[in-house]
């Protein structure tokens, strides 16, 4: 029997839609922020006694565009500038140029969490549920609190399973800018159906989806969005005009233009539920200002609370590490080839990479950001090891 032209279509459709579910599987855990070395990526060589040197392998590659560095020392500020903020225009990077930051976002989130704290409107300790009018899961009876999601330890996965469009032509869109249209309402379809398989509090798995839901209990608890409370909580109080949620892609000629992994120009990603986990964009010179904060607990208003976020929290195994410790929103493991103790985040985007680190004892630290989607990391921690 010769099929009908129809039926041909449906049937190469039905072919399409499965070979792309089979891809959607493949591609998906590519799209998550890349922190706490979540996902493989290329790597440089940062061997050098000087900033210019350890940096020259990434720059000199043609699939990076620029970097911007800047480094805090016995509280004297440098900062270093390379590349283009844009390849096909061959503008230069500068101390005001605007990059994503990624999941850097997320010490944000946490500082606003101490900050909130210290105010005495919460607790670390407070359920969850107290905030959420939602049906929040339970391990055996165990209730999942604020210190749980700002830990990383409630047992969400990297991203909520409930986050990749089946459908062809939003799956598609979804690569080049993967959490634009997750909704509140998405969320809350996902934490209503989460079964925690471990008890809370006793493993640590990094999730955007636990800091996003955190951010949702600081709006509920403030009564404004969380662009707002940041706002007046964080960017105000430290002077930080530069940085943003929602900064105009269109009409701003500061943005630096995001590259892929292979050199591709990438668009800049969009937030709803999953903002506080990622959505921040900022500058050099602001950034060093927020690192100026954490490092000097005498800096500002809020360093105090900033300098909580920084105590240990947990310690357990992750990944590779058989010690790994958390703050609130913060890494705090030893800086290689030193006796120093490193506090530390990273970020990711599509096309963005991003490191902030420092030493408290020393009063050193460092930020980078790259408008280029392979890792700085290594080029953030040789940095602050020639601070030493």
């Amino acid at each position: 029997m010769v099929k009908s032209p129809l039926l041909k279509k449906e049937h190469l459709l039905k072919n399409q839609n499965t070979t792309l579910k089979r891809a959607l599987k493949k591609i998906a855990p590519m799209l998550l922020f890349l922190c706490f070395g979540c996902q493989p990526e290329m790597t440089f060589p940062v061997e050098g006694n000087t900033v210019d040197e350890i940096v020259n392998s990434y720059i000199q590659s043609p699939v990076n565009a620029g970097v911007a560095i800047g480094t805090i020392k016995n509280g004297n500020v440098k900062t270093y500038l390379y590349g283009t903020a844009e390849k096909s225009t061959n503008q230069s990077i500068d101390n005001d140029t605007i990059f994503e930051i990624g999941s850097i976002t997320k010490v944000f989130t946490t500082a606003l969490l101490a900050d909130m704290e210290s105010d005495g409107l919460l607790s670390l300790n407070d359920p969850v549920e107290d905030f959420i009018d939602i049906q929040i899961p339970e391990y055996n009876g165990q209730k999942m609190t604020l210190y749980h999601l700002a830990t990383h330890t409630a047992g969400f996965p990297p991203a909520p399973s409930n986050l990749y469009s089946t459908e062809p032509i939003a799956f598609l869109e979804q690569l080049q800018n993967p959490y634009k249209n997750y909704t509140e309402n998405n969320l809350y379809e996902y934490l209503i159906q989460f079964d925690p398989s471990y008890p809370f509090g006793t493993k640590i798995e990094y999730s955007n989806t636990g800091i996003a839901l955190l951010g949702k209990v600081l709006e509920e608890v403030s009564e404004m969005p969380y662009q707002q409370l940041l706002q007046e909580r964080v960017l105000e109080p430290l002077d930080m005009n530069k940085t943003s949620m929602f900064l105009n892609f269109e009409d701003n000629q500061t943005w630096a233009q995001g590259y892929n992994q292979s050199g591709v120009a990438t668009p800049h990603w969009e937030f709803q539920a999953i903002a506080p986990a990622g959505a921040i964009c900022s500058t050099l010179s602001d950034m060093l200002i927020f690192l100026k904060a954490n490092i000097d607990q005498d800096y500002s208003s809020i360093s105090e609370p900033l300098a909580e976020c920084h105590t240990p929290q947990f310690e357990g195994p992750y990944k590779d590490y058989e010690k790994f410790t958390v703050g609130l929103g913060w890494i705090i493991l030893p800086l290689e080839e030193t006796e120093k103790i490193m506090v530390w985040h990273n970020g990711g985007t599509g096309g963005f990479r991003s490191f902030l680190g420092f030493v408290k004892e020393t009063e050193t630290g460092v930020i980078v950001l790259s408008n280029s989607a392979c890792s700085v990391d290594d080029i953030g921690r040789a940095v602050l090891k020639l601070l030493q």
